[in-house]
């Protein structure tokens, strides 16, 4: 699992003086949301820390400040003008508390940021949708003189020839597209002393075609950081009031949705940011692949592709709870799993019939409406168990696909309510 401790606030900077060129004062203003992160991928000991940049014009950089006891920073270290940093020779099985300055051309600095924390564990590696492509980051393996690149368009056919030798600890591939339904999946291996030293886990890209209007997702992978703009990055556009900007709906099980969505063009620090319906906070939401939401492209946007990035999972079963009443469940797995795979029927978390209106259903949203599958039980026939279409002419074809998300309508009564979902890879 990613161990991943973050702090954000809307006053991560403070007040500093400044000197104009006739001597007066006035006052240099830190306003960025910082969004500082931490990410446990330590061996043999470290941790990656990033951040959201701040916008001021005669910004020169930042400053990360930590230690092992919260509020106390014995360390120091100037980064420069960058977002992301990797603190290294840390003690494995240690907290250490972060926190991070900016300053400007002139040494002024800033306030501290809220302070992160994060325990240093083993290794890990980092994967992020960048411009051109996906980019892997990874801590530097002790002994290590090399690091070989393997890649594969799906889980199951990462090629044993490596792609990519590096010495660094980073690797970009450009040949990775973005393509609608594509993926790109990778192993990376330290190499020393003419022997494999440590195999990172598996991560991998993923993008999801978007439409105008609503669209039903899911995360495929285990994301590095589950925050908003950590799942989305610098995708989807933002806008000066709601109306026109890139929305998120995340159901509550309690007929409500939690909303927000993404500032832009107000040429401020909050540009890129994801805020409460209000606009009035930054949003508090929490991604995972357990559950599926709304994302909303409005007419005018270019958005036609989404790209999840992070960890392949690895854990047998994904346990989720379901309730009566309408659950919006994600794919879980970056492949294609059919309804059979599901154990849906097994678990016996659903309730089949031998009609559409009293069995349970699940709905599928195909861009502009929602396709219903109901589940035949109680006919005594080799049909019980299978979904069927809506008119019950035929089986259903439905093949849950990574990226996107469902609705499973929980219509009866059920004692049992744990679902577990195999993971086909395992």
């Amino acid at each position: 699992m990613w161990s991943i401790f973050c702090a954000s606030t809307f006053a991560t900077g403070g007040q500093t003086r400044k000197r104009n060129r006739k001597g007066s004062k006035h006052f240099w203003l830190i306003t960025a949301l910082i969004g500082l992160c931490l990410t446990s991928v330590a061996f043999p000991g470290a941790l990656i820390v990033n951040w959201n940049a701040n916008v001021e014009t005669d910004l020169a950089g930042y400053k990360i400040y930590y230690g092992t006891q919260s509020l106390t920073y014995d360390q120091a270290v100037d980064v420069g003008n960058t977002t992301e940093y990797i603190l290294e020779d840390l003690q494995e099985g240690q907290t250490y508390y972060v926190v991070l300055t900016a300053y400007d051309a002139s040494g002024n600095e800033s306030l501290p940021s809220n302070e992160a924390s994060a325990e240093v564990g083993g290794p890990r590696i980092l994967i992020t949708s960048v411009a051109q492509g996906v980019k892997l980051t990874w801590t530097p393996v002790s002994g290590a003189a090399s690091y070989d690149v393997y890649q594969g368009s799906t889980v199951s056919t990462i090629s044993s020839t490596p792609v990519a030798t590096v010495t660094g600890n980073y690797y970009v591939d450009q040949s990775y597209s973005k393509k609608a339904n594509g993926g790109r999946f990778y192993i990376v291996k330290a190499n020393g002393s003419g022997q494999t030293l440590h195999e990172f886990e598996k991560a991998g890209a993923f993008s999801v075609p978007m439409s105008k209007g609503k669209n039903l997702v899911s995360l495929p992978f285990t994301p590095a950081e589950f925050s908003l703009s950590g799942v989305l990055a610098n995708q989807l556009t933002g806008s000066n009031f709601s109306a026109a900007s890139a929305k998120i709906m995340l159901y509550k099980n309690n007929g409500e949705y939690e909303i927000a969505w993404k500032v832009g063009g107000t040429g401020t620090a909050m540009d890129g940011r994801w805020v409460t319906e209000s606009g009035a906070a930054e949003s508090s939401i929490q991604l995972n692949s357990r559950n599926s939401f709304w994302i909303t492209i409005r007419p005018n946007h270019a958005d036609s592709i989404l790209t999840f990035t992070g960890a392949v999972p690895t854990d047998s079963n994904k346990v989720i709870q379901l309730v009566q009443g309408w659950n919006f469940i994600g794919s879980c797995y970056p492949v294609d799993v059919p309804l059979s795979l599901t154990d849906l029927y097994k678990d016996g978390v659903v309730k089949g019939a031998n009609n559409s209106a009293q069995a349970d259903k699940l709905l599928h949203w195909n861009g502009t409406r929602f396709e219903a599958y109901w589940l035949v039980d109680g006919t005594s026939t080799s049909w019980d168990g299978k979904w069927m279409n809506e008119s019950g002419t035929a089986e259903a074809s439905l093949v849950f696909k990574p990226g996107r998300g469902y609705v499973l309508w929980i219509k009866n009564p059920n004692p049992i309510t744990e679902w577990t979902y195999p993971n086909p890879e395992l």
